[in-house]
C-alpha cells in the first residue's frame, strides 16, 4: 500500500514546487515591473521588445513545468510497471493453479483408468470361473471289460466319466489319420449323447482294426449349464491292443 502511495507523492510533490516556483516567478517579474516602471511601460513596448519581454517571462515557467512534467511521467511509467508487474504475477499465480489442477485431473483419470482395468479383469476372472463352474470335467479310460475280438474286428469298450457339470445334446466325433479304420459300435465316426450328469458315466465303444496301432483326435460338442455350445478336444492313443489311451484337453470357450 505504502509503494502505491509514494508515486503519487512524488508527482504530487513535482507539481506542487512547480506552481510555488511558478507563483515565486510571478513575484519577482511583477516587482520587477513595478520597479521599471509599471504596466504603463509595458504596455508602452514595441511588438519586438514586447516579444521579448514574454519570452523572458514564459521561458523559466516552461522549464519550471517541463521538468515537472517529466517528473510526472516518471511516476506514471512506474506505476504502470507496477501494475504490470502485479498482473504478470496474477497470472503467474493463475497459470501455476491451472497446472496443478491439470496434473490432479490426469492423476485422477489414470487412477480411474487403473481401477476400471482392475474392474474390467476382475469381472472377465469372475466371469470366465463361473463358465467353468457349467462346464463338464471329462476323463475317459478303457472300460473295465477291456477289448475283445468279433467278427475280424476289435471291439474296445469305452468309459466316459463327468466328475463337473452336467452336459446336455452331446456329440463324439472321431477324426482318424488317413487310412485309419476305426469308429464307433454304430459304424459311424460319430456318436450322439443326450446327458450326462454330475458324477455321472456313459459308455461306448470302439471299433477297429486287428493290426491298427497309433494316435487319432477325438472332439466332444456338447450344450453346457448356461446352454452355450462348447467343445472339448481329445487325444487318443492305441498302443496296445488291449486299451486305448485318452487325453482329455483343457477347457477352452468356443463358440459352436
Amino acid at each position: 500500500m505504502a509503494g502505491s502511495e509514494s508515486p503519487k507523492r512524488s508527482g504530487s510533490g513535482a507539481y506542487c514546487i512547480a506552481f510555488a516556483l511558478s507563483l515565486a516567478w510571478l513575484c519577482i517579474f511583477g516587482w520587477v515591473t513595478l520597479e521599471k516602471g509599471g504596466v504603463h511601460e509595458i504596455l508602452e513596448l514595441d511588438l519586438n521588445e514586447f516579444g521579448d519581454l514574454a519570452a523572458g517571462f514564459a521561458a523559466p515557467m516552461a522549464l519550471v513545468w517541463l521538468i515537472a512534467g517529466y517528473f510526472q511521467q516518471q511516476v506514471e511509467i512506474r506505476q504502470n510497471t507496477a501494475a504490470l508487474d502485479q498482473q504478470d504475477a496474477s497470472l503467474r499465480l493463475q497459470v501455476d493453479e491451472l497446472k496443478c489442477s491439470v496434473e490432479a485431473q490426469l492423476l485422477q483419470a489414470a487412477t480411474s483408468r487403473e481401477q476400471l482395468t482392475v474392474a474390467s479383469a476382475s469381472a472377465e476372472f469372475h466371469r470366465k470361473e463361473m463358465m467353468r463352474s457349467k462346464q463338464p470335467l471329462i476323463s475317459m479310460a478303457t472300460g473295465g471289460s477291456g477289448a475283445h475280438r468279433q467278427a475280424g474286428q476289435i471291439y474296445i469298450d469305452v468309459q466316459v466319466q463327468n466328475h463337473g457339470h452336467a452336459l446336455t445334446q452331446g456329440k463324439f466325433t472321431i477324426h482318424p489319420e488317413e487310412g485309419s479304420q476305426i469308429t464307433f459300435g454304430n459304424g459311424q465316426v460319430s456318436e450322439s449323447i443326450d446327458r450326462i450328469g454330475a458324477e455321472g458315466t456313459h459308455r461306448s465303444r470302439m471299433v477297429c482294426q486287428p493290426g491298427f496301432v497309433g494316435e487319432f483326435a477325438m472332439s466332444l460338442h456338447y450344450t453346457d449349464g448356461l446352454g452355450d455350445r462348447q467343445c472339448l478336444l481329445v487325444t487318443a492313443t492305441k498302443k496296445d491292443p488291449q486299451k486305448i489311451k485318452f487325453e482329455v484337453h483343457p477347457w477352452s470357450p468356443l463358440a459352436d
